[in-house]
């Protein structure tokens, strides 16, 4: 089994410090005005905000390990498992074919972008992705396009192809 790396790019970095830093202002005047204020009404406001936070965390992918029979994308959640049977064809692909993507479900920057998305070029798209750079596209024999963003995409590609 060979494990490759993902990490976040700048932008990736950029993003999920600005969203942490406003959360924690937000739950910080909370808990600073606890004493002033009803306690249940802010407890109530902090809580699933603290909750969204872990749970987009969790949802991470962390990085991704190849065996002889399955790619595994490993997240704290719970890992997501591709028989390697089951892929159809493996490629690295410019940024400009993912360009233009909506998310429909998921996240768009926070811990990386990561869920469900579509383009007029690739058409729906699942995400593991922590960066804006080495997207690699995973076809599967279910026509399933999953994108992946290894820190040595060419060298994960050539594993999964041999």
């Amino acid at each position: 089994m060979k494990i490759f790396t993902t990490s976040l790019d700048q932008s990736t970095k950029i993003t999920t410090s600005a969203v942490l830093v406003l959360i924690a202002g937000i739950v910080g005047f909370s808990i600073y005005k606890i004493g002033q204020t009803d306690q249940q009404i802010l407890l109530i406001s902090i809580i699933p905000i603290i909750i969204i936070c872990l749970i987009a965390y969790a949802y991470r992918p962390n990085n991704y390990s190849v065996s002889d029979d399955k790619l595994l994308i490993h997240r704290l959640i719970g890992d997501v498992e591709i028989k390697r049977r089951d892929i159809q064809s493996v490629e690295m692909i410019d940024e400009s074919k993912v360009r233009n993507s909506i998310r429909t479900f998921g996240s768009g920057g926070f811990f990386g972008s990561y869920g469900k998305f579509w383009n007029s070029t690739l058409g729906k798209m699942t995400w593991y992705v922590t960066r804006k750079d080495n997207f690699v596209l995973v076809i599967t024999t279910e026509e399933e396009k999953i994108l992946l963003t290894p820190d040595e995409p060419e060298a994960f590609v050539a594993f999964i192809k041999s």
